[in-house]
């Protein structure tokens, strides 16, 4: 692929990034009949502009103008439920093609598989393995975790380890037009009583650059290592609060630096009506460097999260603010900060939804200080008939870099209009209504 699809597929990809359409009320994985299931088949038309360029060191890439591009792909999934055991695999390919830069196309690749089991009435484990070979704008295709779930009782659901929650542009545009990631996860939780749970995650991942030969120039082959460990204790103080105090440690591999980020937090989860959720946590980070380079210098950041969730029959909303030691993406940042806000809309008995979301970002402290990126987006879907969904959105992205990330700026704005035909549909409620097993 030509170096200019770096520029080109971060403008087009932006846009499905932070909007909760109508598809995405209900999880893709854990269908309710056993065995291999086709859960949409996806057609999409977009228009993409971008002013200034993602990598410095290729000016070729800076002339990318407006463009046209179509979107061709599905989800195919098989799952096995048992009394205690459910296991799904997900396989997800996506083709694109532009239409004005006929060396701009590529296929997208992205594998997931779960296990979760209930061993005991007091012990649960759950596992999980991810493979994705993809492009810039599939790192945006859903809402990052910032504005995940926010009715969870779970103070971990509310909340997830420090440095990984925000927005994941800034990591591709680190990494260029292709990164390949392999990740695992491993999780268990004991709850002796029905106020007190005990639970232990650990993960780890490997995300690398995947230059492509023909690019005019070279790209660097980076790479980042990351494995994470978190234990949490939480205590019901009531039907309706939880407090848990959470330690979690990270250790990171990227641009020759070698470092660990420590972090301890007290957090206070309280449903305030059946409808109206808040959490907070407090506490303190601190970053070691383990092998000298040329990005850490080590220190230590106050970490903090405030998070409020409304989810109404119509409506659902959240509000969340962060401040966490360290950064997600191997840049030595002192601390990264975060403010998203999400709204859906649904109303029962009708095909129509809206959404919006809005994000900023930001990185403080080491060489990737002042770096900042903020977007928005928004669209609206339609359920036309029991099978197929027409939802057109809109999203721009802007962000500042520093030198480090080799961008200066980035502007980008995109329309696109998709055509999911979602054969499932048959047998489920219309779409605004609740399944069984929605989240």
């Amino acid at each position: 692929m030509h170096n200019k699809v770096a520029i080109f597929c971060l403008a087009a990809a932006i846009l499905p990034c932070g909007g909760q359409n109508l598809l995405e009320s209900t999880p893709l994985v854990g269908p309710l009949a056993d065995g291999f299931h086709i859960y949409q088949m996806m057609l999409s038309f977009e228009y993409t502009s971008l002013v200034g360029g993602l990598n410095a060191s290729a000016p070729s890439a800076l002339n990318v103008g407006p463009d046209y591009t179509g979107w061709a792909g599905g989800e195919f999934a098989y799952t096995r439920n048992r009394a205690r055991t459910h296991f799904s695999i997900l396989y997800e390919p996506l083709y694109f093609r532009s239409f004005r830069f006929s060396s701009l196309h590529g296929l997208n690749q992205v594998l997931h598989m779960e296990m979760t089991r209930q061993v005991t009435p007091q012990w649960a484990l759950n596992t999980g393995l991810s493979a994705e070979d993809i492009t810039i704008e599939q790192f945006l295709f859903s809402t990052p975790q910032a504005a995940g779930p926010v009715l969870s009782s779970d103070p971990n659901e509310q909340a997830p380890p420090s440095g990984q929650t925000g927005l994941t542009a800034i990591q591709a545009i680190i990494y260029g037009q292709r990164v390949l990631t392999i990740s695992g996860r491993l999780g268990v939780t004991y709850k002796p009583t029905s106020r007190f749970r005990v639970t232990f995650d650990g993960e780890g991942s490997d995300s690398r650059a995947r230059p492509d030969q023909n690019q005019p120039v070279p790209q660097a082959a980076l790479e980042t290592e990351m494995e994470t460990a978190e234990l949490s204790l939480a205590y019901s103080t009531s039907p309706r609060s939880e407090a848990a105090l959470r330690a979690d440690t990270q250790r990171l591999r990227s641009f020759g630096d070698t470092y660990t980020i420590e972090s301890l937090g007290l957090g206070f989860t309280h449903r305030f009506t059946p409808h109206l959720i808040g959490s907070v946590l407090a506490g303190g980070g601190v970053i070691t460097p383990l092998r000298a380079g040329p990005l850490v210098s080590g220190g230590s950041s106050w970490i903090g999260e405030a998070r409020l969730g409304y989810e109404g029959r119509e409506n659902v909303l959240s509000a969340n603010y962060s401040h966490f030691a360290g950064d997600f993406y191997g840049l030595g940042a002192t601390s990264t900060t975060t403010f998203a806000g999400n709204w859906s809309w649904r109303r029962l008995g009708l095909n129509w939804g809206l959404h919006a979301y809005a994000a900023e970002q930001i990185l403080s402290g080491g060489l990737a200080a002042g770096t900042r990126m903020w977007q928005a987006s928004g669209g609206v879907s339609r359920a036309a008939g029991r099978q197929l969904v027409v939802s057109l959105d809109y999203s721009y992205l802007t962000g500042s870099f520093s030198p480090v990330l080799l961008a200066q700026n980035v502007n980008g704005q995109a329309a696109r209009l998709t055509f999911s035909w979602i054969p499932f549909l048959r047998d489920a409620p219309p779409l605004g209504l609740p399944r069984v097993g929605a989240q």
